[in-house]
């Protein structure tokens, strides 16, 4: 058996051993990780990396919305629900709700609550009572206070308590956030209203109410993260609040928890921890732009082999940002070596027409690549998008 041929039983048999040790899912895998190649660089091609990663099989609970209990309206004698009224009715009613202060609103919430026989009605006066809410009036701490009553007596019906609930994830407020964080984080998991708590605590980065992001509400989420004793539930719905908010210090804590369980993909593939695979999981839903110099400063220079690497690029390619995009580039640049798998899952991520553009003039700038070999990989991937459209 000449040189030859025993190498390329050598190669298959590496190959058949990375395909036992590789764990299958069912998701769409996570950006590719670093795996240092067996075979020895070439004198003048430097050492390739190659995917090696599994996606955890979990589906995080918190981004699925509950159900409300069965609501017990009843018609009443001699009434007329805005159901029935005519659009300009409904109009005017809505008018007149937008003239009140949150105390009155509350008011006639609580009163139409008794009365039970106008659904459409409700939700008119709990929208403007959420509007109502993130304005500075005087009376809000009161009216923040009744509303969490109210919520807390077990003897008002489940179906209203859940409706309250659901209203103060629409404010999304400081004051409306901790009343959302202490439910999901004390009720019961029998109580109906956990589940309500918990998807609104999810969704409350985003909340974009003045045309804004609201960065006040992330300390709070923060905090709660870093206290002990949540179950899986309440780890996903914070672990996406903390993303969809995306504060610098926000994306930080998600990126900890995902290093506490490795400095490398194998050491956390091996640590196998449900909250650290939460925390990445999350880094893909980090859309606000504001934390991109954060993950770039921890991006540049990193070794294709460290989770860190692994998981601040997933968080960029996630974005669908330009400067997200810019910061990948300049890493794949720069890089020393081969990391095609990297730049093949970062960047078929791309979808605005400024990244596009980023990546285009990057293929025509080969120059600015240390490693000629990404600049391929590059230009057949913008070949493989472009050409469908060609035909």
């Amino acid at each position: 058996m000449n040189s030859r041929s025993l190498a390329l039983i050598l190669a298959g048999i590496a190959l058949l051993a990375a395909a036992v040790v590789w764990r299958k899912s069912s998701g769409t895998p996570p950006p590719t990780a670093a795996s240092p190649s067996s075979a020895k660089p070439a004198a003048a091609q430097p050492q390739s990396v190659g995917p090696k990663f599994r996606k955890p099989s979990y589906v995080r609970q918190s981004a699925i919305p509950p159900e409300f209990p069965m609501a017990r309206f009843r018609n009443a004698p001699g009434t007329n629900p805005l159901t029935e009224a005519t659009v300009e009715e409904r109009m005017e009613f809505n008018r007149e709700l937008l003239n009140q202060g949150p105390a009155e609103l509350f008011k006639l919430w609580s009163s139409e609550a008794g009365r039970m026989n106008d659904k459409l009605k409700l939700e008119f006066i709990s929208d403007v009572l959420s509007l109502k809410l993130r304005e500075p009036y005087p009376e809000a701490g009161k009216v923040y206070a009744s509303v969490d009553a109210f919520i807390q007596n077990g003897e008002n019906d489940a179906y209203l308590r859940c409706h309250l609930v659901a209203m103060l994830g629409e404010t999304a407020t400081p004051e409306a956030l901790q009343i959302l964080l202490r439910l999901a984080q004390k009720e019961p998991e029998s109580s109906p209203l956990r589940p309500v708590a918990l998807h609104q605590v999810a969704r409350i980065g985003d909340s974009f109410w003045g045309n804004r992001s609201h960065p006040e509400l992330a300390p709070l989420v923060d905090q709660a993260w870093q206290e002990p004793g949540a179950d899986e539930w309440l780890t996903g719905s914070l672990a996406r609040a903390l993303a969809r908010l995306g504060t610098p210090s926000s994306v930080d804590l998600l990126l900890k928890e995902v290093l506490q369980a490795g400095a490398t993909v194998q050491e956390f593939e091996q640590k196998d921890s449900d909250r650290a695979w939460t925390a990445f999981d999350a880094l893909g839903e980090v859309a606000n732009p504001v934390c991109i110099p954060m993950l770039e400063a921890r991006l540049v220079g990193g070794s294709p082999e460290r989770l860190e690497t692994v998981a601040v690029g997933y968080a960029l390619a996630s974005m669908g940002h330009p400067d997200a995009t810019q910061a990948l580039l300049k890493w794949i640049q720069a890089a020393p070596r081969d990391v095609g798998p990297f730049v093949q899952d970062w960047l078929s991520k791309v979808r605005d027409d400024t990244s596009h553009e980023l990546v285009e003039a990057a293929v025509k700038s080969p120059g600015s690549f240390a490693v000629g070999e990404n600049h391929r990989v590059l230009i057949k991937l913008l070949k493989g998008r472009t050409a469908p459209n060609e035909q």
